[in-house]
Order: C-alpha cells, then sequence, then structure tokens
C-alpha cells in the first residue's frame, strides 16, 4: 500500500471517530442544563452522513468501531500498488442534524416549583412587659406595680371606757329617828349612790379608716381614719311611797360651820318625793396622718406615721328631785312655805367638754404568713386639752294651776358656782392597736383586733361637785336669801381618762 493511500484512510478514521466522539460530548452536556426529562429533550443528533460516488445517494453510515488493520510495507522488491477508488472527503452539513421545533425546556409543569407557600402563626397581641421598678435603698425588694392604692377599713367595735367618778356621796338613806336624817355619819345612814365610781358599761362603736399610697411602691401614703362611741348611760333612781317611806336624802356639808347635814327628799309624815341621778359620756375623734415605708423583708414591714390627732370627750353629770310636802310649812320656797297642792322640782347639772389637739408620731408594723397577718400600730400624740366646765341648776315650784316659779340654784349648784369654765393644759394620748388579718380574697381581708387610748388630762362632771354649800344660797332652804359664805367655789379636779375594746372588721383594697 503506498504512504498516501494510507494517510488518507487514517484521516478518513480519525475524523470520524472525532465527530462521532463530539456528538456523544454534547448530548451529555446538554441533558444536565436542560433539567429535563427525556421525554422533553429533542431526538439526538444523526451520525454523520457520507456519500456514495456509485449511487450519488446520501446514506446514513455509523463510523466504524475502529480503524482498519494497516497493510504492512510490501517488501522493496514487489510490485508498485495498483490504484484502486479515491476516498471520499466529509460532506458538510450540520453535525447534530436538523434544529427540531418547540421549546427547548419543553411545557411549563403546574404547580408552583417549590412546593406549597409557607403558612405563619397569626400575630399574638402585644403585651406591654412587666414594670420592675428599681429597687430602693438598703436592698428591700420592690413592689409589684399592680399592688393596691387606695384602701378602706370599716370596723364594729365594742369598748368599755373608764368608770365615771363619784367621789361625793350623793344620794344616802337614812333614819327618821337620827338628829340630822340621811346626813353622813349618822347612826342609820347609809350611801345609796356615789362616794366612789360608776361603770358605763360597754358601748357600741364604729371606726372608719380611708388611705392611699402616692407610689406604686407604697412608700408614701396619707391616711384618716374616724370612730365614736355610743352615748354611754347610767343612773340611779329612788323615791319613797305616799307617806314619805323611806327617808332619802341628798347629804352636803354645811359651809357655815362644816358640819355634815342633808336636804329630805322624803320624810315619813313630812315630805314624799324622791331623786334621780343620770350620768352620760360620748366619745368620738378623728386623725390625718401621712405614712412612710421605713423598711420592708419578705414577711414583715415598717412604717412611720406621722400627723395630726383630735379627740372629743362631753360627759355630764345631773342630779334631779321632787318633793311633794304633805303637812304645810314642811316644805319652804325662797323663805316661804310651799302649798300641799304644789309640787316642787330641782336640779344641779355639771357639764364637762374636752378636745384634744395635737401632733403625733407612731409605726405600723406587719407581719405576713401567706393569707394570714398580724398588725401592731403604736402611735403617741402631743398636745393641748381644752377643757370646759358647766354648772347648772334651778329650782321650780308648780302649783295646781297655773304657772310655775323658778328660782336660780338647786343642792350642789348654787348661784356660788353657777357658770361657764375653762382650761388649757397639756396632755399625752397614746394609742396601741393590735389587729389579726385573714385575706379573703385579693382585695377583701377580714380582721379582729384590740385597741387602747389612753389621755392623760381632762374633766371628768363627778369631780366638779363640790359638797360644801351655803344654805343662805340654796332656795328651798328656810334661811335662802339671808347673809352667809359663798359656797361652793368652782375648782377644776383633773384626771386620766381611757378607752379599750375588741374590733370586728373588713379591709377593702383597689
Amino acid at each position: 500500500m503506498s504512504v498516501r493511500v494510507f494517510i488518507a484512510r487514517l484521516f478518513v478514521v480519525v475524523t470520524a471517530t472525532i465527530l462521532f466522539e463530539g456528538s456523544l460530548c454534547a448530548q451529555a452536556v446538554e441533558a444536565p442544563l436542560l433539567n429535563a426529562t427525556s421525554a422533553d429533550l429533542p431526538p439526538a443528533a444523526p451520525p454523520p452522513l457520507s456519500w456514495n460516488n456509485a449511487t450519488s445517494e446520501q446514506n446514513f453510515q455509523a463510523p466504524s468501531p475502529a480503524p482498519p488493520p494497516l497493510e504492512t510495507e510490501p517488501p522493496f522488491n514487489s510490485p508498485p500498488p495498483q490504484p484502486g477508488p479515491s476516498v471520499n472527503p466529509p460532506q458538510p452539513g450540520p453535525p447534530f442534524g436538523p434544529p427540531q421545533p418547540g421549546p427547548p425546556f419543553g411545557p411549563p409543569q403546574p404547580g408552583p416549583p417549590f412546593g406549597p407557600p409557607p403558612v405563619y402563626p397569626e400575630p399574638r397581641t402585644y403585651v406591654p412587659p412587666v414594670y420592675v421598678p428599681p429597687s430602693g435603698p438598703l436592698l428591700l425588694p420592690s413592689e409589684s406595680p399592680d399592688t393596691y392604692r387606695f384602701w378602706l377599713r370599716s370596723e364594729y367595735l365594742v369598748w368599755w371606757t373608764k368608770d365615771a367618778p363619784l367621789p361625793v356621796p350623793l344620794v344616802t338613806l337614812g333614819s327618821a329617828s337620827d338628829s340630822v336624817p340621811g346626813a353622813l355619819g349618822q347612826p342609820g345612814t347609809q350611801v345609796l349612790y356615789g362616794g366612789d365610781s360608776v361603770g358605763l358599761g360597754a358601748a357600741n362603736g364604729w371606726r372608719l379608716d380611708l388611705g392611699m399610697w402616692l407610689d406604686h411602691e407604697q412608700r408614701f401614703g396619707v391616711q384618716a381614719g374616724f370612730f365614736i362611741l355610743e352615748r354611754q348611760s347610767t343612773g340611779f333612781g329612788a323615791f319613797s311611797d305616799d307617806n314619805g317611806n323611806p327617808v332619802l336624802a341628798r347629804p352636803v356639808i354645811n359651809a357655815s360651820g362644816g358640819s355634815q347635814t342633808s336636804y329630805v327628799d322624803s320624810l315619813p309624815g313630812s315630805l314624799a318625793g324622791g331623786v334621780i341621778v343620770t350620768n352620760t359620756s360620748q366619745f368620738f375623734g378623728y386623725e390625718i396622718n401621712g405614712l412612710a415605708k421605713i423598711m420592708q423583708t419578705d414577711h414583715f414591714r415598717i412604717d412611720g406615721i406621722f400627723g395630726f390627732r383630735y379627740l372629743n370627750l362631753n360627759e355630764s353629770l345631773e342630779l334631779d328631785d321632787q318633793l311633794t310636802p304633805l303637812t304645810s310649812g314642811a316644805l319652804t320656797f325662797v323663805g316661804q312655805p310651799v302649798d300641799t297642792s304644789s309640787t316642787m322640782v330641782d336640779y344641779d347639772r355639771f357639764q364637762t367638754t374636752n378636745n384634744f389637739y395635737g401632733g403625733q408620731l407612731g409605726t405600723r408594723m406587719a407581719w405576713t404568713w401567706g393569707r394570714w397577718s398580724l398588725d401592731l400600730i403604736s402611735k403617741i400624740a402631743l398636745g393641748t386639752s381644752q377643757e370646759r366646765t358647766v354648772v347648772s341648776g334651778a329650782t321650780t315650784v308648780f302649783p295646781a294651776s297655773g304657772p310655775g316659779t323658778s328660782a336660780a340654784g338647786g343642792i350642789l349648784a348654787t348661784t356660788a358656782n353657777i357658770g361657764n369654765y375653762y382650761q388649757s393644759a397639756f396632755a399625752v394620748v397614746p394609742e396601741a392597736d393590735l389587729n389579726l388579718a385573714y385575706a379573703i380574697t385579693p382585695r377583701l381581708t377580714a380582721r379582729i383586733g384590740y385597741s387602747f387610748i389612753f389621755w392623760s388630762n381632762v374633766v371628768r362632771p363627778g369631780d366638779q361637785v363640790n359638797p360644801v354649800v351655803s344654805p343662805n344660797l340654796i332656795p328651798s332652804d328656810v334661811s335662802y336669801g339671808q347673809a352667809g359664805p359663798n359656797q361652793p367655789q368652782y375648782q377644776f379636779h383633773t384626771t386620766s381618762y381611757w378607752a379599750q375594746g375588741l374590733n370586728l372588721g373588713l379591709d377593702f383594697h383597689f
């Protein structure tokens, strides 16, 4: 075989191989780029076409899997090669065949390419952050902003007060056989009322407490309180029968000589009558305070108290006599005898009023265990006690018909001491309250406790009675209008006062 023939065949084989392998590489590269299924890809390019000289027709010929074996060079002395048919050169044409109709990537597939859209939860309602105020000094725990700001406390009171003083014997039981029936020191005289003190009994009352904190941390606040006890009253009464039995008398001391004497309300065969003694008392007060937190832990708190306090004590002692003469001349009025058809009445009245005004300081301590709490409040007020005493008395004779006739003065209240008396004195008022409370709900608390109030300086009506009297100033005395001493003279006699008792109430917080 000649060299030219060998080179021509080698060129044909190499060219066919390159075209075939290029077609395969193009298909391999396009497949991942298109990212489509085989049904969407265009048909593979046909193998290269060759031209047949004999038929002049285009025929599809697959390239040879391998080039034909090369003929060895003939021996030097072999005859020259014979000419053969020429090799046809490759015909031009598209290596991949004609373009196929339709979009190269196929029709769009239905549905979102990335799956269903994400589902987001409903937005939550905005909740502001919980306010936590900065802690105060001494590393004390802070209060929650939703703690209560206002409170209202209503309490029912059952209190007892100091007995009413009656140092002077006021009513006696006597004997008609004594030289001075009913006078103190006589053998048959017995004291029926007075000479000691008399209890006023338990008093119902009511106390109201209002307050508010000025800040959420409950560091500063204001508070106002009011309490009142019902009017207490006690008394004594004694009357004889229509014949004047037994002997009832009003003992006194004669200012002329200092001797014990008496004015009888009943005497057998001479006078019929009796006496009524009445004691009254009423106590109330109010206060206005500021509050300041001193310290606080998880179960204990101390608040300071500073403010103003007012107290009022109104009391009275009254003695009323009623006499009817059984014989003419047994009873006189302003020096004149009283007819047996007439009736004579007289009264002695001692009224006292005490008003305290002062500033006060105190503390309130509270221990808390769950729903239970224990409060201890201690206060002391310093100020002035304004004391007033009003002494009055009169004697009136009522005839069987017509208006009565009156004269100033009774027996213990005469023109010598009738009047209005006033003084101001320093006083101290301490108070203590101990209460046990249970929280029924966060806003409602029930409580029971004990309270004690002491007042150092007051005037009380029984202490203002002076038994030394001038007969010439008593309208029912036979010596009325004559010369004599001017007694009794009024003098202030002060003492102390207290009230204590149980409290039962409810607290409302909001």
